[in-house]
């Protein structure tokens, strides 16, 4: 949770390095260009700046990035609620990706498209899933549940995971979610 500008700047720093390699006219060419890469920079950008505004209590600023971010997001089919991700947070391609409000996602999380870390149904609300750090979600993977998944863990493209996995360093892969491999 983003608590101090300070934190806010680590995070905007950190995670802009795995956007944009330039400078200023970099970020310009990209903006101007309507850049797929830049467009998911400035959705973050502003997912970040939500967190701080509503951590920091400053409510008329979080509602006014809040609309921002939920209007980047809804052009790019990507819905994220504030405080799910540490800081690390990397999206490869956008469009349909879901993550449930009270999921938790430690750092250096990969999401690579069509991605959904959610609850299994309307019974099911408030349950959500827990990720470690390092993980990194395939094309089409699918996290759904009251589960925890330990640090390090690749889950394959199109699988879908619905029950823990405790163990770090795995590939998970299949419907359902097995592990593949060990590293």
């Amino acid at each position: 949770m983003i608590q101090t500008k300070r934190e806010l700047f680590e995070f905007l720093t950190y995670e802009r390095q795995a956007y944009i390699k330039g400078g200023f006219l970099e970020t310009c060419k990209l903006r101007l260009g309507k850049n797929p890469v830049y467009l998911i920079w400035h959705y973050q950008k502003l997912l970040r700046l939500t967190e701080y505004y509503y951590n920091t209590g400053k409510r008329v600023r979080y509602f006014f990035h809040r609309r921002r971010k939920n209007k980047a997001g809804a052009e790019l089919g990507i819905q994220i609620e504030h405080n799910v991700f540490d800081k690390g947070l990397i999206i490869y391609h956008y469009g349909s990706i879901i993550v449930h409000r009270k999921a938790k996602v430690g750092r250096n999380c990969r999401l690579h498209g069509e991605n959904c870390i959610g609850n299994k149904g309307v019974k099911d609300e408030d349950n959500a899933p827990v990720i470690g750090d390092n993980c990194d979600l395939g094309v089409g993977a699918k996290v759904l549940g009251k589960i925890v998944l330990g640090n390090n863990i690749t889950v394959g493209a199109n699988s879908v995971v619905t029950k823990s996995f405790a163990e770090e360093n795995i590939i998970i892969a299949g419907l359902p979610g097995e592990i593949k491999k060990r590293m």
